[in-house]
């Protein structure tokens, strides 16, 4: 059910259903949303659409360019700015054909792809990620999972372990082939707190943890189909979340920053593992493992170079690739001369969009916590803005809590630590029983 309204002078668009459902509205509206916005803009510099996408083909030409001389692999993070299915076919089509094939990363745009691909024509291979949606509906979901051992972030943790069960990497994210099918977006409730949270919280061990979980049915009548440790390659079970992680995406803050603790955070984790062995971990005998590390916010051949020198590895990026109309500067050659009327076009700051969740009903009952985002840096707070004023700031004052105390410096007890990892766990393992019977178990090891 989709309802638009307005509340204190905003207009706001909601779309409400089972998860499953719901969550597959959300880039139509953004693309109807943004589809309407380009249309007003276009009438107020009477440009004509045909202009619009003449422009943006040749801004993507500029963008794939850069890309190349960059040396970077690219994600085309598609769809949402959506001119049309038309600039996304044409997009999607000069990408697959003039970005360099070792460094092409694959698109979002799966709908672009596959009508494509389904006409013998090149397209980027279909490809995507986690988005902080997933880490903030299991936040809401299961709010005594993060306040254990004294306030951590292991939904977060949850979310990433998920993914990598049900995920692209279906339990196998090992090295060198398909780490980087495991990235880590770890700024929901900040990056710091993720770090913390995730190297104290490992996978189940093997078939002692299912036991501990409980054998037999699931809940609600679940087949066992998929035992949380056999649903993970042999060289992840025990291993923290963080160890499971073969890469990371920036999506807020600093990049230069993030990279770097994000890289401490890793080497410290391998050292951490290194020095005291767990027992079912596997993680010991594993060999090296390299960490590829993305920027998703380029907006420009400037973001793209800073991001270089940054010791980025890849980038996903989608108005990068023609909407945004700062991208560089189109030759006035590149497009035909429009009408003698039209004054010459602009550049206007990019529209940016985004849905994320803002309420979680199990049930028919609304969750006592409600989703939230606080991302790195400023005024990157989200949360539901109906809501009275003083449960959002409760809302904020819990998030900022869980954040300041998921810290490195901050350990937990031994019995604590271990309290919090067989919920994590039990957890893990009840939700995995309960999963489509599509998953498969990891395969062994090679």
């Amino acid at each position: 059910v989709v309802c638009v309204y307005f509340h204190d002078g905003r207009l706001q668009i909601e779309a409400g259903g089972p998860w499953s459902r719901v969550t597959f509205v959300e880039t139509p509206l953004m693309q109807a949303v943004y589809s309407a916005l380009l249309q007003a803009r276009l009438g107020e510099r009477v440009e004509p659409r045909s202009l619009w996408i003449a422009r943006a083909l040749c801004r993507c030409a500029l963008a794939v360019d850069a890309v190349n001389r960059s040396g970077l692999r690219a994600a085309l993070f598609a769809g949402r700015r959506c001119a049309g299915f038309d600039w996304l076919l044409l997009q999607n089509a000069y990408c697959a054909a003039h970005l360099a094939r070792p460094l092409q990363l694959g698109t979002s745009s799966v709908s672009a792809s596959s009508w494509l691909r389904a006409r013998a024509l090149d397209a980027l291979a279909p490809a995507g990620t986690h988005a902080h949606e997933l880490s903030m509906v299991l936040a809401a979901l299961y709010p005594q999972l993060d306040e254990l051992a004294g306030g951590w972030v292991a939904t977060q943790c949850l979310g990433h372990a998920l993914y990598l069960a049900l995920g692209r990497p279906r339990g196998d994210a090992t090295p060198p082939g398909r780490h980087a099918l495991m990235p880590a977006l770890p700024d929901t409730l900040t990056t710091g707190a993720f770090l913390a949270s995730a190297a104290l919280v490992r996978l189940p061990r093997g078939a002692d943890a299912d036991a501990d979980a409980g054998e037999g049915e699931g809940e609600g009548g679940g087949s066992g189909r998929v035992p949380a440790s056999t649903a993970y390659h042999p060289a992840h079970r025990g291993t923290t979340v963080l160890g499971a992680c073969g890469g990371a995406r920036h999506d807020s803050g600093d990049p230069r920053a993030f990279r770097a603790r994000v890289l401490e955070a890793v080497a410290a984790d391998v050292a951490a593992d290194a020095a005291e062995p767990v027992a079912g971990c596997a993680r010991g005998t594993a060999p090296a493992r390299p960490f590829v590390t993305m920027a998703s916010e380029v907006g420009s051949v400037a973001d793209l170079e800073a991001v270089r020198a940054a010791g980025y590895d890849a980038i996903g990026a989608g108005g990068f690739f023609g909407e945004t109309e700062i991208v560089g500067v189109v030759p006035e050659a590149a497009v035909d001369a429009a009408p003698a009327r039209q004054p010459p076009a602009t550049p206007h700051a990019p529209i940016s969009l985004a849905v994320k969740p803002i309420a979680v009903y199990v049930r028919g009952v609304r969750s006592r916590v409600h989703p939230v985002k606080l991302g790195d840096g400023e005024g990157k707070f989200e949360v539901d803005t109906t809501l009275p004023a003083p449960e959002r700031a409760a809302a904020r004052e819990r998030a900022e809590w869980l954040a300041r105390c998921a810290t490195p410096e901050r350990r937990p007890s031994a019995a604590a630590a271990a309290e919090l990892e067989r919920e994590f766990c039990e957890l893990l393992t009840r939700i995995l029983r309960n999963a489509p019977e599509t998953v498969d178990a990891a395969p062994a090891d090679k």
